[in-house]
């Protein structure tokens, strides 16, 4: 199974048990700042390659050399939540799990995506990024290059989703 992406509840991506442990984590450290709505189906992306999301951040780390915390950066593509607040990335320990929750802000990842975007003249709204990823999808010999915009284009439906639906991004395998 490849990668996918998933915005909604913890629910969502783990295991009852362990979706709830998270979420009270998560309410722990960000008190009174996530609502997970109870009646709202997760959005999910396509199915991406796992090399992607390591050369999505490669290439966006490259394009727009950003000073400040790099949020995309600091999620890995087997455990990570981008919460729709502004967050400084961090690492939470979560009990029932041996790998830190790592967290960062869909708000910020939200500008690093723009400017990308921007830089690299790629589309941000939904329908063209859905229309970008099909181009991929139709064509058998470009469906194996460019993972990094394949990713992109599912990433940044994700982030829109996130930001709209007020709720988490999460990366988990």
């Amino acid at each position: 199974m490849g990668l996918e992406l998933t915005v909604g509840r913890p629910k969502d991506v783990f295991t009852s048990t362990f979706a709830r442990a998270v979420a009270t984590h998560l309410e722990c450290h960000y008190p009174g700042r996530l609502e997970f709505p109870p009646s709202m189906k997760p959005w999910r992306s396509e199915e991406l390659p796992w090399s992607g999301w390591a050369e999505l951040q490669s290439s966006v780390a490259k394009t727009i050399q950003n000073p400040f915390p790099f949020h995309l950066g600091s999620v890995e593509a087997w455990s990570g939540v981008f919460l729709p607040i502004t967050v400084e990335p961090a690492e939470l320990k979560v009990a029932g799990s041996d790998t830190p929750l790592q967290v960062a802000s869909t708000i910020n990842l939200k500008r690093e995506l723009c400017e990308y975007a921007r830089r690299r003249r790629l589309p941000t709204e939904n329908g063209q990024l859905q229309a970008l990823f099909e181009q991929y999808l139709d064509d058998d010999e470009k469906v194996d290059t460019d993972y990094d915009v394949q990713v992109y284009s599912q990433l940044m439906q994700a982030v829109n989703n996130s930001l709209s639906r007020k709720q988490p991004l999460w990366v988990v395998k």
